[in-house]
């Protein structure tokens, strides 16, 4: 494996980056267009989508686990250990989709009702700490709070997000295929030319985010109490952008290098937080939805700033699977 430059990590982050925003355009589409059905049916989405993501963590969970030990069989010049996980792994992933097609098939009339989706937006899911949050804090501001997070995480997020973990997938390949050569310098090298091509994008959504708030939020939503809910929201996002964009610089080093421990322990408690925090600030303090948005920035900051740490640190040089 030779020494990388910036063109070859564009030539890899590039194709990654558009693959994810065009795998989750969908978001956004149902996004505009429900705008003119139904603030209640908007919101039905929203929540419908967290349902989805839930679905798609299955796989990624197979994914997560195969990228490293693909990149270091491809590092090693070891194409039959890379061919045997791959296989495994191919495997698993198409029992996991009969397994989910069976589910949705069986329980999708069903769906609706354990949402509370029967009438109006009622109790939502995001995964499993979603659901509680939007039990808790979202659905108790009334429906429009909820299309709001909607076009917030799946409209603004939906862009950005995918375009940084684009970049993600790039670091990881690379850091592994290091590794896997024996050469960790390549990994440092890697991050040295990532480093301002994420901080560019995370700055530039930035800016975004926080001078086109309203006219951005407007595309989605023709509802005045959704329109400065979404707003309110995507002002509070422009101040993390940048965090969640070296966040996922740092996960893709790790995730890379397979230390995949180090970013559940700070994910998962941080994720949990957001529940009793969200109700906090919304509630008790009478921060109202605002509350939410900035449990949610909080909590995204704080992860960004754990998986820098142990980035930095660089035991995931040294780490063996």
């Amino acid at each position: 494996m030779t020494k990388l430059n910036t063109r070859q990590l564009l030539g890899l982050a590039l194709p990654s980056a558009a693959s994810v925003v065009l795998t989750n355009a969908y978001r956004s589409v149902d996004q505009y267009w429900l705008q003119w059905v139904s603030t209640d049916a908007q919101a039905a989405v929203g929540s419908l989508a967290f349902v989805l993501i839930a679905g798609f963590a299955f796989f990624e969970v197979t994914a997560v686990g195969a990228a490293p030990l693909i990149a270091r069989a491809t590092g090693a010049e070891n194409p039959e250990e890379r061919r045997k996980v791959l296989g495994t792994a191919l495997s698993l992933s198409v029992m996991t989709g009969f397994a989910l097609g069976a589910v949705g098939y069986l329980f999708a009339s069903a769906v609706p009702g354990m949402l509370g989706l029967s009438g109006g937006a009622g109790t939502l899911l995001f995964a499993s700490v979603y659901w509680v949050l939007l039990v808790t804090s979202v659905s108790p501001l009334g429906p429009h709070v909820n299309a709001a997070l909607g076009i917030g995480f799946s409209a603004l997020e939906g862009l950005t997000w995918p375009i940084f973990h684009g970049v993600s997938i790039a670091v990881g390949s690379v850091v592994g295929r290091a590794l896997g050569a024996g050469k960790p310098e390549i990994a440092d090298d890697c991050i040295r030319l990532a480093t301002p091509l994420i901080l560019t994008g995370g700055v530039v959504a930035s800016l975004v985010f926080f001078f086109g708030a309203r006219t951005l939020t407007g595309f989605f939503t023709e509802d005045p109490a959704v329109h400065e809910a979404a707003t309110t929201y995507a002002l509070v996002l422009a101040a993390s952008q940048v965090f969640i964009a070296l966040e996922a610089l740092a996960e893709g080093v790790l995730v890379g290098a397979g230390d995949t421990k180090t970013v559940l322990a700070i994910s998962l408690p941080l994720n949990v937080l957001r529940i009793p925090l969200a109700y906090l600030l919304a509630f008790p303090l009478g921060w109202g939805a605002v509350g939410i948005w900035w449990a949610i920035n909080i909590t995204s900051i704080a992860k960004a700033l754990g998986k820098l740490h142990f980035m930095r640190r660089g035991g995931w040089k040294r780490l063996v699977i």
